[in-house]
């Protein structure tokens, strides 16, 4: 039985991420450790995050936290690793800072307490200890837990060997509502300060037209707007069982209380704004479901402008205002400002200029789809700097070998993949993650199985074999039949939806997601790693 393991690195554990781990432990190393009596594998996962956030449900969690408590929008994933032994999987709270293909090295800089003046630089082998990893990172815990990191490895700068990696790093909204930005306690926070705030604004801005834009205006519309959905005040806001009003007087509170918009029988609806910048909302489905989503929205009482940009706004800490520019010239000064204009990719780990990227996100190889990364030759694995080889291996990236001191020279397979909203190949959407993951379980599977034949005989006798793997190699197709639920509204079914190509009512959009949002589903994606759209998890790891 081997006493050194092969590092499997995975960048990330949110939606991509967290199935990445599931398969590798369940279906890719038991597979290729079957046929290998010498060499044994650990997956170490790195995040940032200790919680999945449930995004998915971030337009109606932003309105109040009666409508989606932080514990359905934050769910620990210490739950869904410790199904697994520490030997084979080990967990780091943390956020790549750089990487060096040529030697197959990754600086990672842990999360936790301390000013970071003193962080201390490490180097773990490529053939990682799990004594060594887990007393010098984790203080003897297999879980990277804030509280389970030792206090001088805090904001550690660590510098790991690996012997395959993983991006699987997703994107980042423009708005800190909408993603996870570090750890869930930022999300948490924002969440909290936008509620607080949302309570007695009286104008409202929303820039971006796109599915998140449309569905926070639609919620705040709905929840704050209606008289049969008030919004509640939470507990935080009231003074014991009773509340100060603007003019001093106590008012007794109850399970919901009217917003100070309304006044005896009048009806003072809130001003929401929402801009867009292109020429109808929902610019990327058909031009019938954005202007039905804009008259959804009109009936809610949100102002909807569009083909107007915002081109900057300005918040004043003296007031509490934020000054909204368009391009057109035109200022609005709002109480509260949401954009939700589009994403940026979570590969700040890498320069900008690097060749692994492509506007910004991982290059991951067309035509075909492998999922793997496009490597350029200078930075290949160096030879002699990396563990085994083959020799002129048709379709493969080994050279020739020569002996080093205890391994074999000459392994420039890169193997690096990308999945998800931080690849090129990614269109940014949920589906994508999963419908390509057997993608990257085959091609990942097959390129380890192709370093242990060569393992076994390191002097080309097993070529045939390997090449035979490459010519398996999966291919990702993206289905190009449209699917997309954007719920507006909240407990009376709204929303405009395409499933497959085919346009939905809006009493099948709120069924199913504007509902619930699907939340009952997070607690699978975290424990089981499948799509939060798979009916039957059963299915999910199936042969």
């Amino acid at each position: 039985m081997a006493d050194e393991k092969l590092n499997i690195v995975v960048l990330g554990a949110s939606f991509a991420g967290l199935s990445v781990v599931h398969h590798l432990i369940r279906q890719v190393i038991p597979a290729i450790t079957s046929k290998s009596k010498t060499l044994a594998y650990r997956v170490i996962v790195i995040s940032p995050s200790s919680h999945l956030y449930w995004n998915i449900s971030a337009p109606r969690a932003a309105v109040s936290n009666d409508l989606v408590t932080h514990d359905e929008s934050f769910i620990p994933i210490q739950n869904a690793f410790q199904q697994y032994s520490s030997q084979v999987l080990t967990w780091l709270l943390g956020v790549a800072t750089d990487l060096d293909p040529t030697t197959r090295t990754i600086t990672i800089t842990t999360i936790g307490g301390g000013d970071g003046k003193n962080s201390k630089k490490r180097s773990i082998g490529h053939h990682l200890s799990k004594s060594s990893f887990e007393k010098d990172i984790h203080d003897g815990v297999p879980f990277g837990w804030h509280e389970s990191v030792a206090d001088d490895a805090r904001n550690a700068e660590i510098r790991l060997n690996y012997h395959a990696l993983i991006f699987a790093t997703g994107s980042t909204s423009h708005s800190s509502l909408m993603s996870l930005r570090g750890p869930h306690v930022n999300t948490r926070d924002a969440l909290d300060a936008f509620r607080s705030r949302l309570i007695s604004a009286k104008t409202i801005v929303v820039a971006g037209g796109g599915p998140s834009g449309v569905e926070l205006a639609g919620q705040i519309a709905y929840y704050s707007n209606k008289k049969d959905g008030p919004l509640r005040i939470p507990d935080n806001q009231g003074l014991g069982n009773k509340r100060r009003e603007s003019d001093g007087s106590m008012v007794e509170t109850g399970p919901f209380i009217p917003l100070p918009q309304w006044s005896g029988k009048k009806f003072r609806p809130r001003q929401i704004v929402l801009v867009s910048s292109s020429a109808r909302l929902l610019p990327k489905l058909d031009k019938t479901l954005g202007e039905k989503a804009a008259r959804q929205l009109k009936n809610l009482g949100v102002h909807v402008r569009i083909g107007i940009t915002v081109r900057q706004a300005s918040a004043d800490s003296t007031t509490g205002l934020t000054t909204v520019q368009l391009d057109s010239g035109e200022l609005i000064s709002c109480d509260l400002y949401a954009p939700c204009t589009g994403v940026a990719p979570n590969t700040q780990y890498l320069p900008p200029a690097s060749p692994l990227l492509e506007d910004g996100y991982i290059k991951t190889t067309a035509m075909p789809t492998t999922l793997r990364v496009e490597v350029p030759d200078h930075l290949l694995p160096m030879k002699g700097e990396a563990t085994l080889t083959t020799s002129n291996v048709p379709g493969s990236r080994f050279s020739s070998s020569t002996t080093g001191s205890s391994n074999l020279s000459g392994d420039i397979d890169p193997r690096l993949y990308a999945i998800g909203d931080c690849a090129s190949y990614s269109t940014g959407c949920v589906g994508d993650i999963y419908a390509s993951m057997p993608v990257l379980v085959r091609n990942m599977k097959n390129d380890l199985l192709a370093y242990q034949l060569h393992a076994n005989n390191p002097y080309g006798g097993n070529a045939e074999d390997i090449a035979e793997l490459r010519r398996r190699d999966a291919v990702f197709t993206r289905d190009r039949r449209i699917s997309q639920l954007v719920p507006i509204g909240g407990r009376r079914p709204g929303g405009v939806g395409i499933l497959l190509g085919h346009h939905l009512p809006s009493l099948l959009v709120w069924l199913f997601k504007g509902r619930s949002y699907m939340a009952k589903h997070a607690i699978d994606v975290v424990e089981e790693g499948i799509s939060p759209y798979q009916m039957d998890n059963k299915k999910a790891f199936a042969p």
